[in-house]
């Protein structure tokens, strides 16, 4: 559980470098009541993200787990294997498209409307979920790592919260940056609107490379 719950962590670190959440985050920060508007739109998008993998975990997750007898080490491996390649594609993917999807993410960023925070936050984790990729490797590691249920649901947890943790160092920055924190979030969502496909195409080639790793280098020692 400990192996896997690192490798969930750099996926999720690689994935929470998303434009569509920080931008808004860090747009949020400059209006009024700061924190608790990035707090319910932090809120809004884990809560949806969070019963959606533990509804994939708990209902055809378990089915397949159930109808497999339980996956041995090989086919558990061969999930590393899997969610490594996707990874791996999906940075190549980042790379080469970087030019076009930074503009994407600076369109995005510009196309904030007034509302209810919480519901901008569910509402861009419906829109995200079906390119969600790196989340979907994760519930497929997840899913074959022979783990009882409640365990399952544990990671699905610890992975969206290291999926949100960078909202929450917007939340901090808010609360505790004084009078420069505005146009620092300004700066930093600047930088991440023109930059975000190289930082994510970079750490999930790493996250993806080391789960590749883990899984062919069982196989390769049986």
């Amino acid at each position: 559980m400990l192996r896997l719950a690192v490798l969930l962590f750099w996926i999720a670190l690689a994935d929470s470098v998303n434009p569509a959440t920080l931008g808004p985050a860090m747009y949020l920060a400059t209006v009024k009541s700061p924190v608790r508007r990035v707090a319910e739109f932090t809120l809004g998008f884990f809560l949806v993200n969070f019963f959606v993998g533990v509804l994939i975990v708990a209902g055809p997750g378990d089915l397949i787990v159930t109808l497999a007898s339980r996956p041995g080490p090989v086919a558990r491996h061969v999930v590393e294997l899997v969610a490594g390649v996707v990874l791996i594609g999906v940075a190549i993917a980042l790379f080469l498209g970087r030019t076009r999807l930074a503009a994407i993410g600076d369109e995005r960023g510009t196309e904030l409307r007034s509302g209810h925070a919480w519901a901008l936050g569910a509402t861009i984790c419906v829109a995200e979920l079906p390119t969600a990729f790196p989340y979907f490797a994760s519930l497929a590691a997840i899913i074959g790592s022979g783990l009882d249920l409640v365990r399952q649901i544990i990671l699905v947890g610890f992975f969206n919260v290291v999926f949100v943790a960078p909202l929450l160092g917007v939340i901090a920055v808010v609360a505790f940056g004084g009078p420069g924190a505005e146009q620092f979030l300004r700066r930093c969502g600047d930088w991440l609107r023109r930059n975000w496909p190289v930082v994510f195409a970079s750490v999930a080639l790493l996250a993806g490379l080391a789960l590749f790793g883990f899984g062919l280098g069982w196989l390769l020692a049986r």
